[in-house]
């Protein structure tokens, strides 16, 4: 089975010169066809943690980290073990023989420090089935099927409610001295590149805090 890493994707705009903040003048070109009052964002909260994918390949459920070279760390042993001991079947039910690559984040306890002060978990964030890209609330569905939390998408519609959210989130986290990285934003059409590239898009804090001040 050919288990794909997750793509990387980068920041809705290009940076200044000569700086760690973005330039709200140059969108990035792939993005820039979204970035209007007319195309709806599926947007979920971008969690801090290890990147982790639950491979079926058809037959059985294997954990893997980001890449194929990534060492489990514990708490992606742990998954493993829960999943193969308990849900092996779950997955034969809901695939069947097909390929899946499940893709989500590990976060709390230990890792990275633990900066969303949880106990350790995983939550689903996509899933591609024999090489498509489900829609989210398949997405949603499945993660409840399959007894896996699911990190939740909203969808707005319009970039500039992107933006919106993402300073009102901001805001509210930092009243509150609690920790917000960011958000992650994709067209709800779900539309691909020229290259097959995914359009996605992450928005962080660090990268705008000239603009949210």
């Amino acid at each position: 089975m050919k288990s794909e890493v997750y793509p990387k994707f980068y920041a809705p705009y290009k940076r200044k010169k000569d700086s760690k903040y973005l330039d709200l003048t140059q969108p990035r070109e792939e993005l820039l066809p979204y970035m209007n009052d007319k195309t709806c964002w599926w947007v979920s909260e971008k969690l801090d943690g290890t990147n982790t994918r639950i491979i079926w390949d058809g037959y059985k459920v294997d954990v893997k980290g980001r890449t194929p070279s990534s060492q489990l760390q514990g708490y992606q042993n742990e998954l493993l073990r829960e999943l193969i001991q308990n849900d092996n079947y779950k997955f034969d039910e809901t695939f069947g023989t097909k390929e899946v690559t499940i893709y989500g984040e590990a976060f709390g306890g230990k890792i990275q420090k633990n900066p969303h002060g949880v106990e350790p978990q995983f939550k689903v964030f996509d899933i591609n089935i024999d090489g498509v890209w489900l829609d989210y609330p398949s997405v949603k569905e499945i993660s409840k099927n399959l007894g896996l939390k699911y990190n939740d998408h909203v969808l707005f519609d319009s970039w500039d409610k992107v933006i919106d959210i993402f300073k009102d989130m901001k805001k509210g986290r930092d009243e509150s001295d609690e920790y917000f990285e960011g958000l992650v934003a994709v067209p709800a059409h779900m539309p691909l590149t020229r290259l097959g590239e995914r359009v996605i898009t992450k928005i962080k804090v660090a990268d705008f805090e000239e603009v949210n001040e």
